[in-house]
């Protein structure tokens, strides 16, 4: 655009030049003065031999450019449609919980991919502006994005309860924190929830919520206990009067995964 308004500029500027070289006439010169007076005269030459030098150079660079942008585009079709079959058909090769940590990982890769593809998009339709060439149509990368976040909300979360669920029931009881664990167990629960509403059209991904909600609901009753017997001020003497009353032994390092809970929680739900 520059380029276009230099030989308007240069023609005003060669008005003054002659009016220049009309003083330069009768006034005496030294040699620098005749150096300056002779470059300044040869300038719009200068200038225009520079803007034809220089649009050729952009047509040259502009012509590489477009060549990347076509090469790099062509491999971003393939790259895409690679990701967008993975995504489409992720619901239809997810079918069990048997390795629910493995289905996440997958999940979160592909999220992470369709989300990086959405900006690389963008990216492409921006230069395609800059050049003045028609705009490729991106728009269906969006459309699976969204529609697969649902898929990687739900195998997440799912992941980070069967994880946290884990270390709950196995792990040493007296290291618990009952708030994080309450917290943890809510937020699972208002996730996968939220995520199984777009669900309706995906039985066997619907059947798979419905099985991680059963098992979070059924966390949920001891959630109560839990609270109560991971109190901070709670001494052994009130340990030795819970078993008393309860007819329960229980101890602060008490393993949640025994017979002896099971029937402490029934007792609790009584």
């Amino acid at each position: 655009k520059y380029a276009d308004e230099v030989p308007a500029a240069v023609a005003d500027l060669s008005t003054h030049i002659t009016v220049m070289r009309e003083y330069y006439d009768i006034v005496p010169l030294t040699d620098s003065q005749v150096n300056l007076r002779w470059k300044a005269c040869a300038y719009p030459l200068t200038v225009s031999r520079l803007v034809t030098e220089t649009r050729a150079n952009l047509e040259r660079e502009t012509a590489e450019f477009q060549d990347v942008q076509y090469q790099e585009q062509s491999a971003f079709k393939d790259h895409t449609a690679s990701y967008i079959k993975e995504a489409t058909q992720f619901a239809n090769k997810h079918t069990t919980l048997d390795d629910v940590a493995s289905s996440a990982d997958s999940a979160t890769r592909i999220q992470r991919e369709l989300r990086h593809m959405e900006q690389q998009a963008k990216l492409f339709n921006s230069r395609e502006r800059a050049f003045d060439q028609e705009s490729t149509d991106y728009s269906h990368i969006a459309q699976v994005s969204k529609a697969f976040d649902s898929q990687a909300v739900f195998w997440a979360n799912a992941a980070k309860w069967r994880e946290a669920h884990e270390q709950w029931v196995n792990g040493a009881f007296d290291k618990i924190d009952a708030e994080q664990c309450e917290a943890q167990l809510e937020e699972c629960v208002r996730n996968i929830a939220k995520a199984a509403r777009s669900f309706k059209q995906v039985p066997q991904t619907l059947s798979l919520s419905q099985r991680i909600k059963e098992e979070l609901n059924e966390f949920k009753v001891y959630m109560p206990l839990l609270q109560a017997m991971r109190t901070p001020g709670i001494q052994p003497r009130h340990w030795e009067k819970i078993s008393e009353t309860l007819g329960v032994t229980l101890r602060p390092d008490l393993d949640v995964s025994n017979d002896n809970t099971e029937e402490l929680g029934y007792t609790f739900k009584q």
